[in-house]
C-alpha cells in the first residue's frame, strides 16, 4: 500500500479547501464527448454566481484542440469544486490532491486564446526531447535513425552512428522538425 510522507500529509491538510479569493482559471479532465455537457451543467448551476465563463479550446466548431479538457474561470469554492468533481463525465479536477485544484496562469490562457484566434490552425504534437531516439520520415534522409542533440524552432540536430565507425564517433545532421518522428517505446 502507498503511504504519503509526513511532509505531503501536512501539505494536504494545510491546503485542502483553501482557494484563492480572486477569479482564476482551472481545468478538469472529462470523458471523451462529455466536454460540452460539463460546461453547460456548470454554467447552469453556477453561472453568474462564482463562474464567470467556461472554455473549450476549439480548432473548428466540431474539433477541440484538447479533447477531454474543460476550463472554468471562477472564484473557486467548495460548492463549485464538489459539483464539478461530481459532474457526470468529469474524471478529475486537475490539481495537487482532492480539493486542492491547480490554478492556471492567466498568461497561459491569454496565449491559448491568441493561438486559437491566429490564422494558422494549431495542433497538439508530442515534443521530441534532447536524447530521444528518432527516425527521419521523409526526404533524402528517410529512414535515418539517431537521437536528438539540439532543437530549434525549425530543425532538430540529430546524432547518428554508422557501423563502420568506432563507437566513439558519430555524425550530426540538421533535419526539419516535420520530417522527424520519435521512435515508439521511448
Amino acid at each position: 500500500m502507498y503511504k504519503l510522507a509526513k511532509r505531503d500529509r501536512q501539505f494536504i491538510e494545510r491546503w485542502r479547501g483553501v482557494y484563492p479569493a480572486e477569479m482564476r482559471w482551472y481545468a478538469a479532465m472529462t470523458r471523451f464527448g462529455t466536454e460540452r455537457a460539463v460546461c453547460r451543467t456548470m454554467l447552469a448551476r453556477f453561472g453568474g454566481n462564482g463562474i464567470a465563463e467556461t472554455m473549450l479550446p476549439e480548432v473548428t466548431p466540431r474539433e477541440l484542440l484538447f479533447p477531454c479538457y474543460v476550463f472554468i474561470h471562477c472564484r473557486m469554492s467548495d460548492p463549485i469544486y464538489m459539483e464539478w468533481a461530481a459532474c457526470d463525465g468529469v474524471v478529475s479536477v486537475l490539481g495537487r490532491a482532492w480539493r486542492i485544484p491547480t490554478a492556471l496562469e492567466d498568461r497561459e490562457i491569454q496565449h491559448l486564446r491568441a493561438i486559437l484566434a491566429g490564422p494558422e490552425r494549431p495542433e497538439v504534437i508530442v515534443p521530441c526531447r534532447v536524447g530521444r531516439p528518432v527516425v527521419v520520415t521523409r526526404g533524402i534522409l528517410q529512414g535515418l535513425r539517431g537521437r536528438i542533440l539540439e532543437t530549434s524552432a525549425t530543425h532538430y540536430k540529430i546524432e547518428t552512428q554508422f557501423s563502420f565507425l568506432n563507437n566513439m564517433t558519430a555524425i550530426t545532421v540538421a533535419v526539419p522538425r516535420g520530417d522527424v518522428r520519435a521512435v515508439d517505446g521511448h
